[in-house]
């Protein structure tokens, strides 16, 4: 998740413990000035070549947060660029992770509105 070369070398779930530490900072400045923060996790290319379970590796970096994956099967190699150093999205991956943001964001609009 948050890694950096640093924490490469951390104990094993060591890095867990430490991402989910610097969420919940995160988390709390938002909070403290009545911002309501969201996690909203973009999958690795290798996770979706490898048909990973997101909540199911992931979950425990995000612990005690408000979070949410998009499904396994929103995403396919081909929505990543063919650069190797980058892996990043291509359009259509922006595009179709704009459509998961957008519906976990007026989903917890609605929420706040209903109460």
């Amino acid at each position: 998740m948050l890694r950096d070369r640093w924490m490469e070398n951390l104990p094993e779930g060591e890095d867990r413990r430490v991402t989910n530490g610097l969420l919940h900072e995160i988390k709390d400045a938002g909070n403290s000035d009545g911002t309501k923060v969201i996690f909203l996790v973009i999958p690795s290319l290798e996770d979706i070549k490898s048909g990973t379970k997101l909540a199911e590796k992931y979950a425990a970096y995000f612990e005690g947060t408000n979070y949410s994956f998009p499904y396994n099967n929103i995403f396919t190699k081909s929505d990543y660029d063919n650069i190797p150093a980058s892996k990043h999205f291509n359009n259509s991956g922006h595009f179709k992770f704009y459509q998961f943001a957008k519906a976990v964001i007026d989903k917890e609009i609605h929420i706040e509105r209903s109460y």
